[in-house]
């Protein structure tokens, strides 16, 4: 039985009873690809980034036949059923995501120069689409999060989406860089998203109109009766500057005295470390452990705050998801282990690492887990190991179309009765 590496639909669903099996051309592209992939460690010079060059080590134990891909591509050209092939660089493109594939790591991966341009594009706050970040889970594309005031958030699209069709189109064993250009679309025009959802029976279909999503990173509402809501959907901007210039006009026109203050982490995928410590501080007092970094050699650094934050004294709940990962599991975290707020929502996704990006000699880039982070109190977030509320409260696809907020709703009432 031939392994593709794609989950079975039954373990993602449950127990349920439609199955569908591979398509007799997807196993055929699945031998091609699998050889290709074997041969992307004989050439990672090839594409990997200069400074780490000197660190790759290819298994002495294989013996690598160079003119194998000759006769792939000999082959191919002589019974592949599509007269179109794809370009050389495409092909070694698919090669270098197969190669990083080998390590089952999510985190670590490849971007095309056209991927990186899109996704520098929306962290930039600005973009047309429907409003989803995209991570690659097994043979599917997943909806890492689903952005706060977008079209997918709003009908109801919810974070670890499995996405299975687009416009009819199945998506199974697609690239990243595939779902986002078949979802992405001129401003006004509609697009048919069906996703599975782990733990249901049925798959989902959600139409969506496309709209230009203009988000900023740090918005707040001020409550009826004093308090504060800051949402923060995630922690980039177009640079670091803008970003604390966000955080700290938000801070200012809050003022110092807020009666309390709902800090909403939900469906916030993460970003910059440094922000993250940016937030935490307006919270803690000066030199406490707000979190921790262990290298590859398993060496640990604490990292303190190093400023005497406005908002010591006032009282904060937290606000997560399955969406809430990276930086803002960093804030949540701290939060909770210092005793300094308690969570309320879902269990977080678990993205305990950092990564490194390094640029490839395409244009591309290369996104590198380099260090785990963990918690004040040391723990390390993984999928199986997230963060749990103090309060946990589910919010429905029902609820998000019907507009109705029972985790907020919680949040208020834990933080007005103390």
């Amino acid at each position: 039985m031939l392994k593709t590496g794609i989950i079975s639909m039954n373990t993602v669903r449950g127990n349920m009873s439609k199955t569908s099996g591979p398509r007799p051309d997807k196993i055929f592209l699945g031998v091609i690809f699998t050889l290709v992939v074997f041969l992307a460690g004989y050439f990672a010079n090839t594409f990997l980034p200069p400074q780490l060059r000197s660190n790759v080590v290819v298994s002495r134990s294989a013996t690598v036949n160079s003119s194998l891909i000759s006769e792939i591509n000999s082959l191919l050209q002589q019974y592949y059923i599509s007269a179109e092939l794809p370009s050389t660089s495409e092909f070694w493109q698919g090669a270098a995501k197969g190669y990083l594939s080998a390590l089952n790591d999510r985190y670590t991966t490849y971007y095309t120069a056209a991927e990186w341009a899109d996704l520098q594009q929306e962290n930039s706050g600005t973009f047309t689409g429907v409003g989803i970040k995209l991570i690659r889970n097994e043979g599917y594309i997943q909806v890492e999060t689903p952005i706060v005031g977008g079209p997918a958030a709003n009908a109801g699209v919810m974070a670890n989406d499995l996405i299975i069709a687009v416009d009819g189109e199945t998506m199974i064993g697609k690239s990243i860089g595939e779902v986002a250009r078949k979802i992405r679309g001129e401003e006004g025009s509609q697009v048919v998203l069906e996703v599975v959802r782990p733990g249901e029976a049925e798959d989902f279909k959600f139409t969506l109109t496309r709209a230009t999503i203009d988000v900023d990173s740090v918005e707040y509402n001020r409550l009826d009766d004093g308090g504060y809501q800051i949402i923060i959907s995630k922690f980039t901007e177009s640079d670091l500057t803008e970003f604390y210039r966000q955080w700290n006009d938000a801070v200012r026109d809050i003022g110092n005295n807020p009666k309390y203050i709902v800090l909403d982490l939900r469906n916030n995928t993460g970003g910059w470390v440094v922000a993250a410590k940016h937030v935490l501080e307006e919270f803690l007092p000066s030199q406490t452990t707000i979190f921790q970094e262990q290298d590859r050699n398993g060496n640990i650094t604490k990292t303190f705050s190093q400023r005497n934050g406005n908002w010591q004294e006032v009282p904060v709940v937290v606000l997560v998801n399955s969406g809430s990962a990276s930086a803002s599991e960093i804030v949540a975290g701290a939060m909770q282990d210092l005793d300094r707020a308690e969570l309320v929502g879902k269990n977080t996704l678990g993205k305990g690492v950092e990564q490194t990006i390094q640029r490839t000699s395409d244009g591309g880039a290369l996104f590198i887990v380099f260090k785990k982070w963990l918690t004040p109190n040391g723990r390390n977030l993984d999928l199986n190991n997230a963060l749990v509320p103090d309060h946990f409260v589910d919010m429905t696809s029902q609820d998000i179309v019907a507009r109705r907020d029972p985790q907020l709703s919680k949040a208020l009432e834990v933080i007005t009765s103390k």
